[in-house]
């Protein structure tokens, strides 16, 4: 019988924040991220928060991004079009899609972030029990 992993559950206490620093910039004022499970592992997913008025700058990466606004209001900028932010939405950034994101709001700007690694048609659901009786 294969080995079977037991999954992880992380607390938010336990998210190491950083502040963004990238190759043009340096330290990027206004802008936090931690990664939820470890740099390595797969799926990479993780938080970042934006203070009112700030920018996570325009980048891209050949993965696709998937984001999840937590909390706040602001908009991501993919390629041309604007997408408005706000608790509850979620976005697809394609790949190598040039994006910047700005907190256009009054509080924090919290995004969960996630480098997905399969699609759903390439998730095989197998049930392992009946369901209980009612």
């Amino acid at each position: 019988m294969p080995r079977r992993a037991a999954g992880r559950a992380i607390p938010e206490e336990e998210i190491e924040w950083r502040t963004w620093n990238d190759q043009i910039e340096g330290e990027y004022p206004g802008v936090t991220w931690g990664s939820v499970f470890s740099e390595t592992a797969a799926p990479g997913i993780g938080l970042f928060e934006i203070a009112p008025g700030a920018e996570l700058p325009k980048h891209h990466h050949t993965p696709d991004e998937i984001y999840f606004v937590v909390s706040g209001e602001g908009t991501v900028k993919i390629y041309n079009r604007t997408h408005r932010l706000a608790p509850g939405t979620t976005v697809h950034i394609p790949s190598n899609a040039a994006h910047v994101t700005v907190n256009t709001g009054e509080s924090p700007l919290r995004i969960l972030y996630m480098f997905p690694g399969a699609s759903f048609s390439q998730v095989d659901y197998v049930i392992d029990a009946a369901p209980a009786a009612a």
